[in-house]
């Protein structure tokens, strides 16, 4: 056998080998029960808000009960459709090589970026309507006595603007680690189909 056929034959083994270096299964393993955490919390977010919305537009029969219960129901529409196309194809390997880990491991990161770039978009669409909602039917005499200027940096309302600019923060921040580990992921996958030996 010459050196080079003995070399891809030596790689093709490398890549098909069920070894999966140590590590790399239980990090797999975490995000997964994260991801199974998550969804829970996105269950319990919709049950609360939900139903919750739900029973007061029948109980109070009030228009502001109703219009908040059509807005909830339609946020959580739109990020379950989101998270589930988003978390499509992404639980588990599709075999148990380095190579499926890896690929595996790429989506995931890819996912999550694109989750972290959802979710400040409806993150301002939903504050956007919590404000109109309150200043409709919540704040009616601010109207005429403070104006809308003063009524954004009220107390309560300041308050949504500094934790809405420590999220964006930590969002950038988490993006932006993410890509450096996409990059490194990247790398990792393309050296595992590269022949040994070859610089």
């Amino acid at each position: 056998m010459s050196v080079d056929r003995e070399l891809d034959y030596l790689r093709r083994q490398w890549q098909a080998d069920t070894a999966v270096p140590r590590g790399l299964p239980a990090a797999i393993e975490r995000q997964t029960r994260n991801m199974r955490l998550l969804l829970f919390v996105q269950v319990a977010v919709t049950c609360g808000f939900g139903i919750g919305s739900i029973v007061w537009a029948l109980t109070s029969f009030q228009e502001d009960a109703v219009v908040l219960a059509v807005a909830i129901w339609t946020f959580l529409a739109i990020a379950w459709a989101f998270s589930l196309a988003n978390r499509r194809g992404t639980w588990k390997p599709a075999t148990s090589t380095t190579a499926a880990f890896l690929d595996l491991a790429i989506i995931r990161c890819r996912r999550r970026r694109r989750a972290i770039a959802f979710a400040p978009v409806l993150y301002i669409v939903v504050l956007s309507f919590n404000l109109v909602w309150i200043w409709m039917y919540h704040a009616p005499m601010q109207h005429d006595a403070l104006g809308l200027g003063a009524f954004l940096t009220s107390g309560s309302n300041l308050a949504v603007w500094i934790v809405t600019a420590g999220l964006g923060v930590l969002a950038v921040s988490y993006r932006h680690r993410l890509r450096t580990r996409l990059n490194n992921l990247v790398i990792l996958r393309r050296q595992l189909d590269e022949p040994h030996g070859n610089p």
